[in-house]
């Protein structure tokens, strides 16, 4: 019996070192588990759902040291005016002046050019508060900014002002300022070659243009000037013979002819609509929002390593 004892003994500790190989994977892997799940939580992405109230006074702060100050309903103050500003549903109509004649094509709005004495209260008062127009600018006595802007340079307000009374940015550019803000270089590039040809009738070339040079037709009445001056002057750069003699709008005649006006059997100049390029990104940058992955971390490949290198040092003892 004694016999059977002794040659049994290694089998029995070659299988208690087994189940302690089995326990001390089990506990690693118990450990590995609970640090996963810790990473996991860690990293997780913070609720995107946006604040629907604000909190409440009360649940800011348990101690205020301010004083109490009285709110203004407790005081005795008279109530000020508000400014409200004046809404126009339709303020093209409520500029507008004149019918169109159905046998001429209109580039520039005709409701630039009615007489500002003959505007409502409430039109003076909206093309003053949004665009900045009084008697002597909107009348042609003298020159709003505005006109003499980049469209892009003009404010939110003034952009959509405009556009609701018919401009937009060729407009502007034609109608207001004439094509006077661009580089010379600029009609070339931007394929407004009907426009640089228009102001080389007049006189320009690169070096007067680029040096604002006055030009001695500038001295010139309309009546005065070459026929091929006045057909670029009024087809391409959008004058008419009153704006050319700068004649307050109050004193233009009833059968004008207003700026960008064409007979219906006339084709426009192709230039009037040749939009300038806008640049934009190729490729939208990626969504920065984005939560990394938790395998792209590097954590989870370490743990597994550090369960294998246990089962590796047990095997060892077991056959030592």
């Amino acid at each position: 019996m004694a016999s059977i004892m002794h040659n049994d003994f290694p089998s029995a500790r070659l299988l208690s070192r087994f189940l302690f190989i089995i326990y001390s994977i089990r506990k690693a892997y118990a450990q590995n588990s609970t640090l996963s799940s810790g990473l996991n939580q860690t990293i997780s992405p913070p609720p995107t759902t946006p604040l629907t109230s604000a909190p409440s006074q009360s649940s800011l702060s348990i101690f205020d040291p301010t004083p109490s100050v009285p709110s203004i309903s407790e005081t005795n103050v008279t109530n000020a005016p508000s400014l409200t500003p004046v809404v126009i549903e339709n303020v093209a109509d409520e500029l507008s002046c004149r019918e169109p004649d159905p046998t001429k094509f209109y580039y520039c709005p005709t409701q630039r050019y009615c007489d500002w004495n003959g505007q409502s209260a409430d039109a003076k008062s909206w093309l003053t508060n949004r665009l900045s127009y009084e008697n002597l600018t909107w009348n042609y006595y003298d020159i709003n900014p505005i006109e003499m802007s980049w469209f892009e340079d003009l404010s939110v307000t003034q952009q959509s002002s405009l556009t609701d009374i018919g401009f937009d940015v060729d407009i502007h550019d034609c109608c207001l300022s004439h094509y006077s803000l661009y580089g010379w270089g600029g009609f070339d590039r931007w394929g407004m070659t009907d426009e640089k040809a228009a102001w080389e009738t007049v006189g320009y070339d690169e070096d007067k243009w680029n040096n604002g040079e006055d030009l001695d037709n500038f001295d010139l009445a309309w009546d005065d000037l070459a026929e091929d001056v006045r057909f670029a002057l009024e087809f391409n750069l959008c004058y008419n013979e009153e704006l050319w003699n700068e004649i307050p709008m109050e004193n233009w005649p009833d059968d004008v002819v207003l700026p960008g006006t064409y007979e219906m059997e006339t084709d426009a100049p192709t230039g009037l609509s040749s939009d300038p390029p806008t640049g934009s990104p190729a490729d939208p940058p990626a969504d920065p929002t984005e939560p990394p992955s938790p395998m792209s971390i590097g954590f989870m490949p370490t743990m597994n390593f550090t369960v294998f290198l246990i089962f590796v040092v047990s095997c060892v003892a077991l056959f030592v």
